[in-house]
């Protein structure tokens, strides 16, 4: 793996340049490889006239700072769901989550993102009070035991993102990138949080294993992506 980012990384911003970096080097940690010493303004998405402005990539929410511009930041899913692919019923508990969130923490992980509904082919709709049920305490317990790491929420809910935030939550990430609930980026820009948004191939919460045939996919992904950004910034 970190043969592969050294090569990506390790690109050099030129007139056929497709990444606007300018490498310096790794340094070796007790927690692996940081990159370190980054100069950039944007990011240019490869074959694309895409481009990630350089504050994009610096995180804040509350009193917490997050730079993703200068190394690279783990996210660890925790999942208190009962069917969930990976780990469905193994953190149903907020004190085996919050094992488990620890766990994250000692290995290195910055955001914890804790998930209360399965989105996988075949999954059923979970009602937004079940949902909370299942998160918000495990919410509320981590942020108690563990104050200085991040917290995210993977909901497409606006009753569930507002009532993680309140709890200490510091970020959302919504797999329907707004479309889900109309009234989650009034909730979002409200609480001054960081959001997620993610690309689906159809207008729903469920992953579907559909084909899709796109003429462009990057194009079409980065169309999409570029009208919910101006959709959650007009919020």
């Amino acid at each position: 793996i970190m043969r592969c980012l050294r090569s990506f990384f390790g690109r050099r911003l030129n007139g056929q340049g497709n990444i606007g970096v300018q490498y310096t080097g790794f340094t070796q940690s007790s927690r692996g490889y940081d990159v370190y010493r980054m100069k950039y303004e944007v990011w240019r998405i490869p074959n694309t006239s895409y481009q990630i402005p350089y504050t994009c990539l610096i995180l804040t929410s509350r009193n917490r700072r997050l730079d993703l511009a200068n190394r690279i930041a783990i996210v660890a899913i925790l999942n208190v769901t009962p069917d969930s692919y990976a780990d469905g019923g193994l953190y149903a508990s907020p004190e085996l989550a919050l094992k488990r969130a620890r766990e994250y923490v000692a290995q290195g992980a910055d955001i914890i993102e804790i998930g209360g509904e399965s989105t996988g082919p075949g999954s059923g709709d979970v009602a937004a009070a079940e949902e909370l049920g299942r998160v918000l305490p495990a919410v509320e317990l981590i942020r108690k035991e563990l104050p200085g790491v991040w917290i995210g929420v993977d909901t497409w809910k606006s009753y569930v993102a507002a009532a993680c935030l309140k709890a200490g939550a510091d970020v959302i990430n919504d797999i329907t990138a707004g479309r889900g609930d109309p009234a989650m980026f009034g909730v979002l820009a409200e609480a001054g949080c960081p959001c997620v948004l993610m690309y689906s191939k159809d207008n729903s919460p469920r992953t579907t294993k559909e084909p899709r045939a796109y003429g462009d996919v990057i194009g079409t992904i980065g169309d999409f992506l570029t009208d919910r950004v101006r959709a959650a910034e007009q919020a």
